[in-house]
């Protein structure tokens, strides 16, 4: 099953984000996000991958997509859209102010959008009016 989502952090610039198709619930993204990528370096290293169909604790390095859940050594890796199975214009987006994130969520069918600012995670579903503070691990 897949729970679409929208991981962003906030720059100088705007906003930054990548689609990821499955499992984008709090209960799984939550822990994720927030014991694996809670630094700026690590938020940088995942949105560089651009979309993902899986997140993972780690980036990971180029792998098979099609054998992804089959490959042992994979199994904690990230799983992304242009890395592993070369898709054209999966790189991470910018937007110029929240709305626009939250409006191309909302275009994506995103159920979820998480954003890392000011060293910490929060996260939104699209029935939220304010962001929620994700609990660190």
């Amino acid at each position: 099953m897949s729970t679409r989502s929208l991981i962003a952090r906030q720059t100088d610039r705007g906003f930054e984000a990548v689609y990821c198709h499955h499992d984008g619930a709090p209960r799984y993204h939550g822990p994720v996000l927030t014991g694996h990528y809670s630094t700026p370096e690590a938020v940088a290293a995942l949105l560089d991958l651009g979309d993902l169909s899986v997140l993972g604790p780690q980036p990971g390095r180029a792998h098979a997509f099609a054998t992804h859940h089959e490959n042992p050594d994979a199994q904690d890796w990230c799983l992304a859209y242009g890395r592993d199975r070369a898709d054209r214009n999966r790189a991470e987006r910018c937007y110029a102010c929240e709305a626009e994130l939250l409006e191309d969520a909302d275009n994506r069918w995103a159920k979820y959008v998480y954003l890392f600012r000011e060293g910490r995670w929060f996260y939104r579903s699209g029935d939220d009016e304010c962001w929620h503070t994700l609990a660190t691990r």
